[in-house]
């Protein structure tokens, strides 16, 4: 017997393969999930049987490679910025996250947790008395200034402290001040006034609001105030005086109540004139000055006429109070019984007025005939005499002579009658020269000459 044996082959089949962690493997008949596993590798093997009923063993040596997820929990320093750590670029506290690829070609997440801490500035403020330092918050300072100090902060993060520091001195602190005369300096615990022009000085002894010892002086210079005079108040009687010119003085500047801007300015009215004028240091000072026109008129109103009785009245028109005529009388009105000139003069407590009028003398007329015929007794023009106010002659005297001279006729009666007769015995056709000597009742005395025919 004849034994034709045939050996079919047994395969013992070794494979190598990689997955990423987390992945499914699911290759040569083999399945293997990854997710719950540590990278690594690990073998697996199929024990199979060939199509000709041989053992078949499949050994698998897969290696799965890790995928990372990194939870990275950080801090950096405001002044740091930006963070570029782990790939990252970022500038704000906050969870950040990149997915990545490992070298073996795995997924990597990288999720970062960043907290920003932020760099520090305080700004302090100080004051110290000069001598003292100031020693806090690790300074040691002693002059005026702004200083500087970079510290870290517990998270290691710059911190910058400013100081702002002050210091007061305690020498004398000297204040010059310049107030016109009449004013006042009121400031920095002063109560000052300058009533008399100089230089004064004044001290404050006092401890300052940070505890310092504090001396002020105070040097006042008191200014003179400019000094105008416009003069005493001014009355005028006649609006003739106008215009009035008035004069401030030499100064820097004017400032009138009229407006005008000038030194001399005319007043062509009464009233209150004032100017304000400037030293040309700050100074000013005003005048001022009262224009009254009080001038009076008069006026003199006569009565009845004088002639009609010897006697009126006189009436002086004004407004003025104080009255006084030329016979020394004060009252409006008077009673006059002689001719003349009469004067009234009115008066206030400034002007004064007058008035004149005259009383003219009143007529004296008397009527002296130049032709009587007393031989022909025919009752007219028989004697001669005269005629008119011989009421007002108080005396009388009359003398008549021949073409010779000798006195033929003489009277003292102003009512006398003479015939015409010489020695008893008319003298017709002769002409004789009279005089008379009279006197009126107002002792106004007068000679009178002429001739008289006798027919």
């Amino acid at each position: 017997m004849t034994l034709q044996l045939t050996v079919n082959p047994v395969y013992n089949i070794n494979l190598t393969d990689k997955i990423c962690q987390g992945d499914l493997y699911s290759k040569n008949g083999f399945t293997v999930d990854s997710k719950d596993s540590a990278s690594g590798t690990y073998t697996y093997t199929q024990n199979l049987l060939t199509a000709n009923g041989c053992d078949s063993t499949i050994v698998l040596s897969l290696t799965i490679n890790p995928s990372y997820d990194i939870e990275i929990y950080d801090t950096t320093c405001q002044d740091l910025l930006p963070y570029t750590m782990y790939d990252f670029n970022v500038s704000l506290s906050g969870t950040y996250t990149k997915n990545l690829l490992t070298s073996k070609g795995c997924d990597s997440t990288v999720t970062l947790h960043l907290h920003v801490h932020p760099s520090k500035v305080t700004k302090l403020s100080a004051s110290i008395c000069q001598g003292s330092a100031y020693t806090l918050n690790g300074f040691n300072e002693s002059t005026t200034g702004i200083f500087v100090q970079h510290l870290n902060t517990i998270h290691g993060c710059d911190s910058t402290v400013y100081l702002d520091l002050q210091v007061y001195p305690i020498d004398p602190i000297h204040i010059p001040v310049s107030i016109c005369q009449g004013d006042s300096y009121q400031a920095n615990n002063f109560s000052v006034s300058g009533y008399t022009p100089g230089h004064f000085s004044y001290t404050n002894y006092d401890i300052s609001s940070i505890g310092c010892d504090s001396t002020t002086i105070l040097d006042v210079t008191v200014l003179p105030l400019p000094q105008p005079n416009l003069g005493h108040d001014i009355t005028i009687c006649n609006s003739n005086q106008f215009p009035i010119v008035l004069n401030a003085g030499q100064f820097n500047d004017y400032h009138w109540s009229t407006g005008d801007t000038t030194q001399f300015i005319s007043a062509y009215e009464e009233g209150t004139y004032a100017v304000t004028v400037g030293s040309g240091v700050g100074c000013t000072a005003t005048d001022m000055i009262e224009i009254a026109d009080k001038h009076l008129e008069v006026t003199i109103e006569q009565g009845i006429d004088f002639c009609e009785g010897y006697v009126t009245t006189l009436t002086a028109i004004t407004d003025a109070p104080n009255i006084l005529w030329s016979n020394g009388e004060t009252d409006n009105t008077i009673t006059i019984h002689d001719n003349g000139s009469y004067t009234v003069n009115v008066s206030n407590d400034h002007c004064s007025s007058t008035a004149h009028i005259n009383i003219a003398e009143c007529p004296f007329e008397i009527y002296v005939p130049n032709t009587f015929s007393p031989y022909v007794q025919d009752g007219i023009n028989d004697f001669f005499s005269i005629s008119g106010n011989t009421e007002s002659i108080a005396q009388f005297k009359i003398y008549i002579y021949d073409r010779w001279g000798k006195l033929v006729f003489e009277s003292d009666d102003v009512n006398f009658k003479w015939d015409g007769k010489v020695d008893g015995a008319y003298i017709p056709n002769h002409t004789f020269s009279w005089v008379i000597k009279l006197a009126t009742t107002r002792n106004k005395k007068q000679v009178l000459k002429g001739h008289v025919n006798v027919l």
